[in-house]
């Protein structure tokens, strides 16, 4: 059993075969529960466990079902109103493979008929079959933060995962993997370095570490973050901004052949940044910060710098959007104007409302 309060699991690992017609095994997990490994249909482990599991799935469950009862309802409700009803289900689709985690206390079961969607706590798409080079994996557990990043682009570059603030886990449980290849062919294992499975095959090395709660991850350039100032702060140059960031991501966004996008969004006093850098139409998770207190009648702008080089940063277009947001009355209350720029749980000098 693991004892560690901080710790991060680093895991290598590999998935390959020949399915037939597409078919591919379900996948794999890493998990982190009170009790050994048992086997059961949650990846090959029990269900109902009690701990943290972090799924690599490989199969769409819930597409696949999707597809099979798309002529039943055209029949039923007309061809119009299903491929509607389609089009407003792949705006939330999520792209297999996919990484995704789960906590459980014991009373929850696994859909997987659903791919787990109703206790997912985050994921992202992982194309991570059949590839060339090396695949690695990072559950990251510091400060009651439960962080998965993946690198598996063969460029040696973390890319965050998952991030989910506020997860408490007990110190004393047991690290495991399982594998299960579905209706193709079914096994597991337990506590292993390797996982090896007819028609589909996943090689795992694990190791971990104990991180100090000082830990801070290096940044790779370019790189985007995030401050909020009350007048009492100064950026730090010489250390590209570090003691006064708020949240950040790697973005390499130098001499692409395509459009690149940024999106700052503020809703609730919470700020998120978004960006869409790969020519894929689509938007990742860059920066999210709950309790962000910003007053109104601020203006926006942009500014940049090339140092003692020639450089070109080019803002294509700026386009500012008013959102409609229903607010609770104790939101209204809670939500109430500020005139100067604060964020929660963060001190700031002259601040009543840092902690």
């Amino acid at each position: 059993p693991c004892y560690l309060r901080d710790w991060e699991m680093q895991v290598h690992f590999k998935i390959h075969g020949q399915g037939k017609k597409n078919l591919n095994g379900d996948g794999f997990a890493i998990w982190y529960t009170k009790d050994r490994m048992q086997q059961g249909p949650v990846f090959g482990s029990k269900d109902n466990f009690l701990g943290l599991g972090v799924f690599v799935d490989t199969y769409p469950n819930e597409e696949k079902q999707q597809e099979v009862s798309w002529g039943a309802m055209c029949t039923l409700l007309g061809a119009a109103w299903a491929a509607w009803h389609r089009a407003q289900l792949a705006a939330s689709e999520r792209v297999f493979p996919y990484i995704s985690a789960m906590v459980n206390n014991g009373s929850l079961t696994y859909d997987h008929d659903r791919d787990g969607r109703p206790t997912e706590l985050g994921g992202c798409t992982a194309m991570v079959r059949n590839l060339n080079h090396d695949t690695f994996l990072v559950i990251r557990y510091v400060k009651r933060r439960l962080t998965v990043l993946i690198d598996i682009d063969g460029k040696q570059e973390w890319r965050d995962c998952i991030d989910v603030p506020g997860v408490r886990l007990p110190r004393g449980y047991y690290f495991g993997t399982s594998s299960v290849t579905g209706d193709l062919s079914a096994g597991t294992t337990q506590n292993s370095d390797s996982i090896s499975r007819p028609c589909r095959r996943a090689v795992m090395l694990g190791q971990i570490w104990e991180l100090s709660v000082a830990f801070s991850p290096q940044r790779v350039f370019p790189y985007i973050s995030a401050m909020v100032n009350n007048g009492s702060l100064t950026y730090d140059h010489d250390r590209d901004g570090r003691p006064t960031e708020l949240g950040g991501c790697t973005a390499m966004v130098r001499n692409l052949n395509h459009d690149t996008f940024l999106v700052i969004r503020y809703v609730k006093r919470r700020l998120t940044v978004l960006i869409d850098i790969d020519g894929k139409q689509e938007w990742r998770d860059c920066i999210d910060v709950p309790g962000v207190r910003l007053p109104r009648g601020y203006y926006f702008g942009t500014s940049s710098v090339t140092g003692d080089l020639s450089d070109n940063h080019d803002i294509i277009s700026l386009k500012l959007y008013q959102l409609t947001v229903e607010r609770t009355p104790e939101e209204e209350r809670r939500d109430k104007e500020v005139y100067l720029p604060v964020v929660d749980n963060l001190k700031l000098p002259g601040s009543k409302w840092g902690i």
